[in-house]
C-alpha cells in the first residue's frame, strides 16, 4: 500500500510534484465543501482536498491553505494521464474551482459501466472494489464536514 502525506503548506507541495515527474499517469480523487449533498453547486462549493498519487505516494492537498497550488496542479494535471473513480465530479470541479482540464483521463467507473454483465451490479468504489478484490473500503469519511478549517486526524 502507498504512503500518504497530508500536505498544507506551499513549498511542500510544490517539492511533492518531483515525486511524479517520471508518471505518465496519476491517480487523483477530491474531497468537497458543500452546503448539500443532495444540491451539489460546482461554482460556488470548493474542493477541500486533492489527493493525487503513483503507486508509491499519495499527497493529500489541502488547497484551503494552499490556494496558491493550483498554478502548479495544473501543470501537472494537464500533462500526465489521469486515474480515478466517477472523474465527471472531480473533473467538474477542478475546471469550476481551478480552471484545471485533464486531458488523457480513465475511470473506472465508466470502466466498470462498460464491462458490467448485468444492469444489476452496482459501480460506486466500494461496490466495484468488492466485486474485483473482496476487499472493502470504508467510506464512512466520505461525506464528513469538509469545509471546517481544521480537519479531524480521520479525515486529513
Amino acid at each position: 500500500m502507498a504512503d500518504f502525506v497530508y500536505i498544507y503548506r506551499l513549498e511542500e507541495a510544490v517539492k511533492s510534484l518531483e515525486d511524479f515527474k517520471k508518471d505518465r499517469y496519476l491517480f487523483l480523487d477530491t474531497e468537497v465543501a458543500v452546503k448539500s449533498f443532495k444540491d451539489i453547486d460546482f461554482f460556488s462549493d470548493r474542493v477541500r482536498l486533492i489527493q493525487l498519487g503513483n503507486s508509491e505516494k499519495i499527497y493529500i492537498y489541502d488547497m484551503f491553505f494552499i490556494p496558491e497550488f493550483r498554478e502548479h496542479l495544473k501543470t501537472v494535471l494537464e500533462s500526465k494521464g489521469i486515474v480515478g473513480h466517477n472523474l465527471k465530479f472531480d473533473i467538474k470541479f477542478l475546471k469550476t474551482n481551478f480552471d484545471i482540464s485533464p486531458r488523457t483521463v480513465f475511470d473506472t467507473m465508466i470502466a466498470s459501466q462498460l464491462l458490467s454483465e448485468s444492469g444489476k451490479e452496482k459501480h460506486s468504489l466500494q461496490a466495484v472494489t468488492y466485486r474485483l478484490t473482496d476487499n472493502s473500503i470504508d467510506k464512512t469519511q466520505q461525506s464528513s464536514a469538509w469545509g471546517l478549517r481544521n480537519l479531524s486526524e480521520e479525515t486529513a
